[in-house]
């Protein structure tokens, strides 16, 4: 699903266990929290079947952009933890980097 949400923007990686990277060259930062917020709301509408059961899963997301969360890629992945973390207070939404 992600892969299918980023094509034509950016790119998808996995980061970690549980955790994502996608990078979207060209966006700024309104157009990246509008792609989040979209990444967040179809995993949130769509039902996974796990074990014979139907589940909802949700997704928190934080949102950091290049040059304004950071001047290089270490930073700019830092900003964008420090973010995911808020959103992760509240859950399934998403956080932009300040």
């Amino acid at each position: 699903m992600l892969a299918r949400i980023a094509q034509g923007r950016g790119e998808a990686y996995r980061h970690g266990g549980e955790e994502f990277v996608l990078i979207t060259p060209n966006l700024d930062a309104r157009e990246a929290e509008a792609l989040a917020e979209k990444l967040r709301s179809t995993f949130e509408q769509h039902r996974f079947d796990i074990d014979g059961r139907s589940e909802a899963v949700t997704v928190s997301v934080g949102v950091a952009v290049w040059p304004y969360s950071g001047s290089s890629y270490d930073e700019v992945l830092a900003a964008a933890n420090r973010a995911e973390a808020e959103a992760k207070k509240t859950r399934n939404v998403v956080r932009v980097a300040s």
